[in-house]
């Protein structure tokens, strides 16, 4: 009876120690979690905290999907400006809430910046570090600034029955201006 005593007092003391490492166990876990989520539901202002230096982590996103595009605005309706991929690191310079939508503004090794969307939790991941190796952008080339304006000059004749018209339109995108006259005889 006395070797039966001994041998249970042991199995309780293992159940015991297995029962708090489990319990350390979850704890380390839940408060994961909380720092995960505290990154990825920071605000503005926690995050101007860090940026400014007040401490030595910095917050940047890790891309999650194959790709996400990215923009020069909170806007998905805007053509994208780049892409971005799987496993790329950036850095968050500020944290926009756009309907319901988390839109952070990043930057990458070249100092370039851009905008990327945190739509319903999904896409990025949030994180501190103290410092992490930055990505590149891939940005598509950027379109020529397409400016015209035409200028139009009227001018009559001495006896006022003849008008000419000259009318100059400039385009930017191709550099090339093209002039008309028209001569109208008013009989």
């Amino acid at each position: 009876m006395r070797l039966l005593e001994k041998y249970d007092k042991e199995f309780l003391l293992a159940i015991g120690i297995l029962l708090v490492c489990l319990l350390l166990l979850a704890i380390v876990i839940i408060i994961a979690i909380i720092v995960n989520n505290r990154a990825n539901s920071m605000s503005a202002n926690y995050l101007n905290d860090i940026n400014d230096n007040k401490t030595e982590y910095k917050v940047y996103v890790k891309v999650l999907n194959e790709y996400i595009n990215l923009r020069n605005s909170t806007n998905t309706d805007g053509d994208p400006i780049g892409k971005v991929y799987k496993d790329d690191i950036y850095l968050v310079l500020e944290i926009e809430e756009v309907n319901r939508d988390r839109w952070y503004k990043v930057q990458d090794k070249n100092k370039e910046v851009g905008y990327l969307a945190y739509i319903d939790g999904k896409y990025l991941d949030a994180f501190f570090s103290k410092n992490s190796e930055l990505s590149t952008f891939e940005l598509y080339p950027k379109k020529p600034i397409v400016e015209e304006y035409t200028t139009t000059t009227t001018t009559t004749g001495t006896t006022g029955k003849t008008k000419k018209t000259k009318s100059t339109t400039f385009s930017k995108a191709t550099e090339t201006t093209i002039t008309t006259t028209t001569n109208l005889t008013e009989n």
